[in-house]
C-alpha cells in the first residue's frame, strides 16, 4: 500500500494475514449551512491500524461498499 501524509508518500506492506476486517468509512463536514459526507474503504488491521485504500473519500456509499465487499471476498474475511 502507497501512505499519503503531510510529509509526502511512502510504501508500506502489511501482509494479508495482518487484515482484521474492511470497513466504510463515513466523513462529514459541515460549512455554511450544508453538510457533506463523503466515504472510503479502509482496511482494518488487526493492530487497530485504519489503512485507506484510497487517498480521497467519495460521495457514493455504493460504490465504497462494493470496493469493501469484493475485498473481504478476495481475502476470505
Amino acid at each position: 500500500m502507497t501512505e499519503y501524509g503531510l510529509c509526502g508518500t511512502k510504501v508500506r506492506e502489511h501482509a494479508i494475514g495482518a487484515i482484521a476486517t474492511v470497513e466504510v468509512e463515513q466523513y462529514k463536514t459541515r460549512s455554511k449551512g450544508h453538510t457533506r459526507v463523503g466515504y472510503r474503504t479502509v482496511l482494518v488491521l488487526k493492530r487497530g491500524d485504519r489503512v485507506p485504500v484510497a487517498v480521497r473519500y467519495k460521495t457514493c456509499r455504493k460504490s465504497q461498499q462494493a470496493i469493501a465487499d469484493r475485498i473481504r471476498a478476495f481475502i476470505h474475511l
